[in-house]
């Protein structure tokens, strides 16, 4: 899988005809690949042979049943949700965390507040789903970390297809033609005091519990394309 999202990011850096021509690194790509699918048929297809009562996302997805339709996902479906998972979550969700905790080490008042919300709701039994939506200051501390430290922290945009104008931005300041990318640093973006004030650069969660998190300008806060 490493290899694979080196290769991948890597492809975005270079012209098409650049890539054509890298036959080796063309063939380790398609075998990573292939391992991928590999690997996750046959986790699908152990489970198929031995059902096991796990409360788990393979479970859920071997199953779920569509409400309206009935039909539940095909094993190829399942598959492919397995690696988009594998792929979107191993890094993002880690250093989302990382950088959680190091916030929270360095502001006590606010790991303080963050326990407090826990052995309220919590108490010394095992966190549950049930829990997750009665922690809205745990919530805030995460919309925080992303704020400051984005774990996907570029995104490409461009004009829409099916028209040759340009797209003006900038309140008609700039024209991007059409064909064009460009890309959004989201540290930038989310550290603008003309929305997030002076104290745009320190940690405080407070700004982002849902009641001003929800009255926040379109765009001001990405943490994936929503």
């Amino acid at each position: 899988m490493v290899g694979f999202l080196s290769e991948s990011g890597n492809r975005a850096g270079r012209p098409a005809l650049q890539t054509y021509f890298m036959r080796a690194a063309q063939q380790q790509y398609d075998g990573n690949i292939n391992l991928l699918h590999t690997v996750a048929a046959k986790v699908v297809a152990d489970r198929r042979a031995h059902p096991s009562d796990k409360k788990d996302l393979l479970n859920v997805m071997l199953n779920g049943r569509d409400p309206k339709t009935g039909e539940g996902l095909t094993d190829e479906s399942i598959s492919n949700n397995m690696i988009t998972f594998l792929i979107a979550g191993h890094e993002t969700t880690s250093g989302l965390l990382s950088f959680l905790f190091m916030y929270l080490l360095k502001n006590p008042a606010t790991l303080q507040a963050a326990q407090k919300e826990v052995d309220t709701i919590v108490g010394n039994g095992l966190v549950t789903v049930d829990h997750m939506s009665k922690l809205p200051y745990i919530t805030a501390c995460l919309r925080e970390t992303l704020r400051l430290q984005p774990t996907a922290p570029a995104i490409t945009l461009g004009p829409k297809t099916g028209t040759d104008d340009p797209v003006l931005i900038g309140g008609g300041k700039y024209a991007i033609p059409h064909g064009t990318t460009i890309s959004a640093l989201l540290p930038k973006v989310h550290r603008d005091p003309a929305v997030y004030g002076e104290d745009a650069e320190a940690f405080r969660p407070e700004r982002m519990l849902d009641e001003k998190f929800n009255k926040l300008p379109k765009n001001a806060w990405k943490a994936s394309l929503r």
